[in-house]
């Protein structure tokens, strides 16, 4: 096992809040088996969002090094087992899990998804992501416009009722009622403008309101409203357990980051979503290439054909782990043309970290 920090630089900063990421920094996991496969996975912990930090996050992986250089795994549930039993933080299990299946998938001779699925699809859409001042939203829509997205995320978190209602109404008289509306509030609304929004919205194309409330007792006075709001739950998901999510009248949608949750355990919000014709969205918190890769492998194996991911980030870097081009920067991935991260990766990018295993 060899360890990788990385830093990416952004064309602008990332806002979490009130908090200005600078640099996309992270570690880079490469294993390697008897037969020299090589696997890699990403463990990025989000500033300001996730539960640990890249310190932390890279302490629990020289803990479980001598472990996991040990491990021989046939089969990804002995992956998921592996990572459960271990009982790591969400950022370390979505690396590890990557790297395993990744090894996996080149001595057993698949794709990563040819192991998750016996059937996953071959392009997957993607959602537009609209953030910013009113202008810049406005601007970004108009150049979408004769584009093929059918879905669109709007952040209106630190908007005003007035202000979300003219923006959305705006980007979707742009856009036209072909085009879905995500609204993505980030726990930061009350309860009586999240009501007026909604009914302002009525009549416009507005497919789930995500995380407007950070109670999650008043998130579920939604479910009484005669307005039938749809819902989509994520921070709430970290604290929640897959079955919990039924409990929820109205919830359109699941928004699930690996990064936050583990693969395995996101994997299964998905199953538990999938029984109850709940969405689920593989969204992604701004991993490099790398995680993103693996993030649409992931998405191509929920068979959710009208479900747009959440994966437009990789157009904020300037820089790529992985040599050749890779921007997402159309309204699908197409899952075959994917990039193989052994043979792609830019290891002029990386620095190794040597392995304490005291920590």
């Amino acid at each position: 096992m060899k360890l990788f920090s990385f830093s990416l630089s952004l064309k602008k900063d990332i806002l979490i809040g009130t908090n200005a990421i600078t640099e996309r920094a992270g570690i880079i996991i490469e294993l390697t088996d008897e037969n020299q496969n090589r696997g890699y996975g990403e463990t990025s912990p989000f500033p300001f969002y996730s539960d640990e930090s890249l310190k932390q996050a890279k302490e629990e992986l020289f803990l479980v090094s001598e472990s996991l250089s040990n491990l021989s795994v046939t089969s990804v549930d002995e992956i998921f087992d592996f990572t459960k039993e271990s009982k790591l933080s969400g950022s370390v299990c979505f690396g590890i899990e990557s790297a395993l299946l990744d090894i996996l998938s080149h001595a057993l001779n698949k794709t990563t998804e040819q192991l998750l699925s016996e059937n996953y699809l071959r392009e997957i859409p993607i959602n537009a992501l609209l953030s910013g001042t009113k202008e810049q939203i406005i601007e970004r829509a108009a150049l979408l416009k004769g584009s093929n997205y059918k879905s669109i995320k709007i952040k209106v978190g630190s908007l005003s009722v007035a202000e979300a209602t003219e923006i959305t109404s705006q980007v979707s008289e742009v856009l036209s009622d072909k085009v879905s509306i995500r609204l993505d509030f980030n726990q930061s609304w009350r309860l009586k403008d999240v009501i007026q929004l909604y009914d302002n919205l009525k009549d416009l194309p507005v497919e789930y309101l995500e995380e407007p409330l950070a109670d999650i007792s008043e998130t579920k006075q939604l479910d009484k409203h005669q307005l039938k709001i749809p819902l989509a739950l994520d921070e709430k998901l970290r604290n929640l357990s897959p079955n919990e999510i039924v409990s929820f009248k109205h919830l359109k949608a699941v928004i699930l980051k690996p990064t936050v949750l583990g693969l395995a355990r996101s994997l299964e919000f998905a199953k538990i979503a999938g029984e109850q014709n709940i969405m689920s969205v593989i969204s992604s918190t701004f991993e490099s290439q790398v995680g993103i890769v693996m993030l649409a492998r992931v998405a191509s194996c929920l068979n959710q054909n009208e479900c747009a991911m959440g994966l437009d980030t990789t157009n904020v870097f300037t820089e790529s782990l992985l040599t050749g081009p890779f921007n997402v920067l159309g309204e699908k991935i197409v899952i075959d043309n994917l990039p193989e991260v052994a043979k792609s990766m830019n290891k002029k990018m990386l620095k190794e970290i040597k392995i304490c295993a005291s920590g």
